[in-house]
Formats: C-alpha cells, structure tokens, sequence
C-alpha cells in the first residue's frame, strides 16, 4: 500500500494531521511527504483533494 500511495499521493501542497501547510519544493518535498506517509499511524485516512480554480 504504502509503495503506491506515495506514487499517487504527492501533490503540491499538503495539510498535516498537526495542522502544518507544506508546499511542493521539488525531490526534496517528495522524499519528506514519503517519509511523513510512513509515520503515520495505521487507522489514518488519507484524502486527496483534486481541485480547479
């Protein structure tokens, strides 16, 4: 799960469970979302928000 949630998950910005905000930042924020992906307990939902403004 984990291996394909984060080729799908990453997206340009994203809102922690702690309330932090964090913008894409190139390899560097895609590595850290994988990292933080990892962290997280087992009963989290993940929820992606596509939106067009």
């Amino acid at each position: 799960m984990t291996d394909r949630a984060t080729q799908v998950l990453p997206a340009t910005a994203l809102l922690t469970l702690d309330s932090h905000w964090h913008e894409n930042g190139g390899p560097a924020y895609r590595r850290w979302f994988n990292t933080h992906l990892g962290t997280l307990p087992p009963e989290t939902t993940l929820v992606r928000v596509l939106y067009h403004s």
